[in-house]
């Protein structure tokens, strides 16, 4: 309550005791004096408010009693809102205010009580409401409880309570929880914000999930939900149909929400979770390739066009140096025609003369450039590699396989590159295996070394540079890996994710053509990642603040408690 203005006070008739009882009952509306005269006595506080009128003031060691009636003449029962006139008695009610001067202050009001004239009000009596000072029932005023909320929010309740105390302020710690509670009883309705973000945290974990929603614009938390999947994210996205942008990680649990309730919203992708879902995917093979597992790993077979190629490149590799250079310029001429190019340009592309290209590739297949070892290799490739593929490496093993349609030494001989690659794999997997079941510790690689690697194609560390100069499938890897952190951080010209996830697909390697997979289901959401600067950076913040609210609290603070901290602290 708001005072000012100091005047002198009129003579007192009743005794303290009459004014503060709250049993005895009044027959009128009689002034209600104090019987002490302190150092107030002889001042009139104004109050705020035009139907309470002052009767007197009662001064005690550090405390204040401020007497006061109210001046209507009847009021309106707050069941049926029928106005009565005809007075039941009165009652005082005491109701704790802001401090004045160092001074407690207490406020001792005469309130009447009416007859309910209406017969069909199941209320008979009622008492006359002071809505605009405290709530109903309420011991303090709406002063008194905002101080307390404020400095409860800030503090824990045992802290508050004690702070409280400075302010003459008399409220325990478990009432500065229950009305914190209070406050936190609802998220709040009227919201206008059409930019938001959403993310989940772990109330209990892995049992419980509560959803967290930020405005994007205000950077403040908007919302705090008790499920991330359930009836209060439903009822929440109902209430907000003016929302037009989203951003989310890709938990499936809001895109189904956000799908069914609100259909037509823009939903963006966290950029941060996806290069760290592209990490985390390819992360274990890389491991694999340097042999880095807790766990035995199987010998290593190429797949079928990997053998195909392996073969038919140490094919072009037989015979003389002249022989080999003209048939790889045929073979080179070749795939530029194919390309489109004329015959002037495949020379001046290749450092050749035209008519040299021309009599090269006019009206001539490649069989006119291979030797008869060549020609007999060329016609069983596909079968070999089909046997390779499926486990069969050892030279000896082909040639039984083969029978007599192949030489052993021409197999051999076109299978050399593959045996050497494939043969120092599988001693690598036999060391490895072995190191597990002598229980041998090797130094490892760290994970932010190959995530590093994985997102700068480069690492100071001798094994992933080794892997990077030895395998012809780790650069395709680690080049579609950065063109896709490229993209998503809108580092290149080109960004159409649909180009990007068939690019994936072709690598044939399982983990990160899944991945593409997964990108495929919610590529509107990623392009939309890559086209619209917003992002869940401040969702990964407010969650931060929940968990060390929440540490604050040892984890025993309930919704309604965490909301309020959440929601309403500065």
């Amino acid at each position: 309550m708001l005072f000012s203005n100091f005047k002198d006070t009129t003579s007192l008739r009743v005794t303290m005791q009459q004014a503060i009882s709250t049993t005895y009952k009044y027959t009128s509306k009689k002034e209600n004096p104090p019987t002490n005269r302190g150092l107030f006595h002889d001042f009139r506080f104004s109050p705020g408010y035009d139907n309470l009128q002052q009767d007197g003031i009662s001064e005690a060691v550090g405390s204040l009693t401020v007497f006061l009636h109210t001046a209507g003449k009847g009021a309106s029962c707050p069941y049926c809102g029928h106005f009565s006139h005809r007075l039941h008695s009165y009652y005082s009610r005491h109701i704790q205010d802001l401090e004045v001067y160092g001074h407690t202050l207490e406020l001792v009001i005469k309130v009447g009580k009416y007859y309910c004239e209406n017969v069909s009000c199941p209320r008979k009596i009622f008492c006359e409401p002071l809505s605009f000072l405290a709530r109903r029932y309420g011991r303090r005023s709406y002063l008194v409880e905002e101080r307390i909320r404020s400095i409860s929010l800030e503090l824990t309740s045992r802290k508050a309570s004690s702070l409280l105390q400075l302010f003459h302020i008399t409220a325990s710690s478990s009432s500065c929880l229950r009305i914190l509670q209070q406050c936190g009883q609802h998220n709040p309705m009227h919201n206008k914000s059409i930019y938001v973000g959403i993310d989940d945290f772990a109330y209990k974990k892995g049992k419980d999930y509560m959803s967290v929603v930020v405005d994007q614009m205000t950077h403040m938390p908007i919302a705090l939900l008790e499920d991330r999947n359930g009836e209060a994210l439903d009822n929440w996205l109902t209430r907000n149909p003016q929302i037009q942008y989203i951003t989310r990680d890709r938990g499936r649990c809001f895109t189904e929400a956000i799908n069914r309730i609100i259909p037509g919203v823009t939903q963006i992708c966290d950029r941060f979770h996806l290069t760290k879902n592209m990490t985390d995917t390819m992360i274990p093979e890389i491991e694999k390739m340097i042999r880095q597992t807790k766990q035995k790993l199987k010998y290593e077979y190429p797949d079928r066009d990997t053998a195909s190629s392996l073969i038919l490149q140490d094919i072009f590799n037989m015979g003389d140096v002249r022989h080999r250079e003209k048939l790889k310029i045929y073979r080179e001429s070749l795939n530029l025609k194919m390309q489109g190019m004329t015959i002037e340009q495949t020379a001046a592309h290749l450092g050749k003369k035209s008519r040299y290209i021309y009599k090269l590739i006019h009206n001539r297949r490649i069989g006119a450039y291979l030797n008869e070892q060549q020609k007999t290799a060329l016609k069983y490739v596909s079968e070999l590699a089909t046997i390779i593929s499926a486990g069969c490496i050892t030279r000896n093993i082909l040639a039984q396989k083969m029978g007599s349609k192949i030489s052993g030494a021409l197999i051999g001989r076109i299978t050399s590159s593959l045996r050497k690659m494939y043969q120092q794999k599988r001693k690598e997997v036999k060391e490895h295996n072995e190191s597990i079941e002598n229980g041998s510790k090797t130094q490892r690689v760290s994970q932010n070394q190959i995530r590093k690697y994985i997102l700068k194609g480069e690492s100071d560390n001798p094994k992933l540079a080794e892997l990077y100069k030895s395998s012809p499938q780790i650069k395709e890897l680690l080049s579609v890996c950065q063109n896709f952190r490229d993209m998503i951080n809108g580092n290149t010209y080109d960004k159409d994710i649909r180009k990007w996830i068939e690019k994936a697909k072709a690598t044939r390697n399982m983990a990160l053509t899944n991945f593409a997979y997964g990108i495929e289901k919610d590529w509107e959401a990623v392009q939309a990642a890559i086209d619209i600067p917003f992002n869940n950076g401040l969702l990964e913040g407010t969650v931060n603040k929940i968990k060390a609210v929440k540490r604050q609290m040892y984890n025993r603070a309930g919704s309604k408690l965490l909301r309020a901290k959440i929601l309403y602290s500065q």
